[in-house]
């Protein structure tokens, strides 16, 4: 009987070896399992450092090209009101000018339009007085 006792408490005892052995087995890969997910938290911690320091970096840009836009806004604007003091002083220069020019072409056509007479009375004179000259050697 103690013999049988015996062997009953062996194999509880290895029923119980083989749950630990198991149970060990198991705790070795959570640990495995917890020692990856730590790298792994620790890898994205640092990326998300990165990226937030990124992140500010990209900010502090924004900041000063949103200031460089804003400064060359108010150039332009103040460009613009410029250019348009000089135009509203040119528009009436720009009037003196086209009446100048029309008053010019209206001119240069009479002094064709002269020169032209001009030419033909002076073919005609010439004429006249070729007629004149050969009539007067005749006599």
């Amino acid at each position: 009987m103690l013999d049988k006792s015996m062997h009953k408490t062996n194999k509880q005892c290895k029923k119980c070896m083989e749950t630990c052995r198991a149970c060990t087995e198991k705790d070795n890969n959570l640990r495995s399992r917890d020692i990856e997910f730590t790298k792994i938290e620790k890898f994205f911690k640092e990326k998300c450092n990165e990226m937030l320091e990124y992140e500010k970096l990209l900010k502090q840009e924004n900041e000063k090209l949103t200031q460089k836009c804003d400064d060359l806004e108010k150039e332009n604007k103040f460009l613009k009101e410029k250019c348009i003091e000089v135009c509203n002083e040119c528009i009436p220069n720009d009037k003196t000018i086209q009446y100048l020019q029309k008053e010019y072409d209206v001119m240069k056509l009479s002094y064709h339009i002269v020169k032209e007479a001009y030419e033909i009375l002076k073919s005609r004179v010439t004429s006249l007085d070729n007629r004149l000259s050969s009539s007067n050697s005749c006599k």
